[in-house]
């Protein structure tokens, strides 16, 4: 069996720190990219609101309301 020695141990720590170091880095990446979706999303149903409105505005200026079917 291989003697497992201090130095070994300290080499598999490094690597267990730079891994999670890129992981670290990854996650803030992710939270930041989703966080853009986020606000493009908000921007999107605030302009469907929109559209929404205008679209009631002409249905009800053509009297075309779901009333007159």
């Amino acid at each position: 069996m291989a003697e497992v020695t201090n130095e070994f141990i300290v080499e598999i720590l490094r690597r267990l720190q730079s891994d999670l170091a890129d992981i670290k880095v990854d996650v803030r990446e992710t939270r930041s990219r989703l966080g853009l979706m986020e606000r493009q999303i908000a921007d999107l149903s605030v302009r469907m609101d929109g559209r929404d409105e205008l679209m009631e505005r002409v249905m009800r200026r053509l009297e075309l309301g779901e009333s007159s079917h």
